[in-house]
C-alpha cells in the first residue's frame, strides 16, 4: 500500500477574524474633559438664621443710645426687632445687626426676602435698611414716617467682587429729631437664595 503523507496545512485567518481580535486586545483610550461651568450651579450661600447662636451680633452707636426700660432690642424669629425708644436729646442713633462674614460670589445674583412690621405713631421716625458691608440693598428701605404697615420685601444684591462679607439689618432713627418717643420696627423671616 502506498503510504499516504498529510503535509500539515496552514490555516489563514480571515480578515473578520483579525479585526474582531483587534478590536478586543487594542487599549481603550478615554479622554475627560470638564464639564462646562453651567452645567452645574455652584451658587450658593450659608447665611446662618439671625441669631446670637449663630454669630449674629448687635451694636448699638452710641452704646448707650437706646434707653432699655421699655420695648426690646433683640434677634427674634429670624430676625431683629427695635422696639426700644432712643435716649433724649441725641440726634444720630443707630442700631446695626451684623451676620458672622458669609462668602459672596462676584457675579452671582442673590435674592433676600423677609417680612418686617412697621409701627409709625411715634415722635420720632425710625428707618431700616438690609445692607451688606454697608451697601444698603435697593427695595429693602422701610421708614416710619411713609409706612405703618406690615409685609414683606425683597432685595437682590449682584456683587461685583468675590469675598467674605458682613450682612446688616440696619436701623437708624431720624437724625432731625431728639425725641425719645420713637417708632418700631421688627424685621422677621430674613432668608437668601442664589442664582
Amino acid at each position: 500500500m502506498a503510504e499516504t503523507t498529510v503535509s500539515p496545512r496552514t490555516v489563514s485567518p480571515t480578515r473578520r477574524a483579525v479585526l474582531t481580535t483587534a478590536a478586543w486586545t487594542v487599549p481603550v483610550v478615554s479622554i475627560a474633559t470638564a464639564a462646562p461651568a453651567l452645567a452645574v450651579s455652584a451658587c450658593s450661600v450659608d447665611l446662618p438664621p439671625a441669631s446670637e447662636e449663630n454669630g449674629w451680633v448687635a451694636v448699638f452707636d452710641p452704646e448707650d443710645g437706646i434707653d432699655p426700660s421699655r420695648g426690646v432690642a433683640e434677634f427674634a424669629n429670624g430676625g431683629y426687632a427695635l422696639t426700644m425708644n432712643p435716649v433724649s436729646g441725641l440726634t444720630d442713633v443707630t442700631v446695626t445687626a451684623s451676620s458672622p462674614p458669609t462668602e459672596f460670589i462676584a457675579g452671582n445674583t442673590y435674592t433676600f426676602t423677609f417680612d418686617f412690621v412697621a409701627f409709625g405713631q411715634n415722635a420720632r421716625d425710625l428707618s431700616f435698611d438690609l445692607r451688606v458691608d454697608g451697601e444698603a440693598l435697593p427695595g429693602s428701605h422701610i421708614d416710619t414716617g411713609t409706612t405703618n404697615s406690615s409685609g414683606s420685601l425683597t432685595a437682590v444684591y449682584t456683587p461685583t467682587t468675590s469675598g467674605m462679607k458682613t450682612v446688616e439689618l440696619y436701623f437708624f432713627f431720624d437724625p432731625t429729631s431728639t425725641s425719645a418717643q420713637g417708632d418700631d420696627i421688627t424685621i422677621t423671616d430674613l432668608a437668601v437664595t442664589c442664582v
